[in-house]
């Protein structure tokens, strides 16, 4: 299962932390406006399954072009 979290502070990112662990987890996209953060919270994590990008739903586009580029398919958005 491939999962894309909009969002790494204090949802997204202890929900990544849940499912990272998840045998059935494979890859989880876990973004936010700022790549930065994304990228603290994977680090904090510290799962290879889990993939920083910046994501900003008001930019419905580049959120797609990002999900694609990074996921095969999503089969759960958070």
């Amino acid at each position: 299962m491939n999962i894309l979290i909009v969002g790494a502070g204090a949802q997204g990112a202890p929900c990544a932390a849940i499912l990272a662990s998840q045998p059935s987890v494979r890859r989880i996209l876990l973004g936010a406006r700022k790549l930065a953060a994304a990228e603290a919270a994977r680090a904090r994590i510290g799962s290879p399954k889990i993939v920083a990008a910046a994501l900003d739903a008001a930019q419905p586009e580049k959120l797609v072009a990002t999900v694609r580029a990074a996921l095969e398919r999503v089969d759960v958005v958070i």
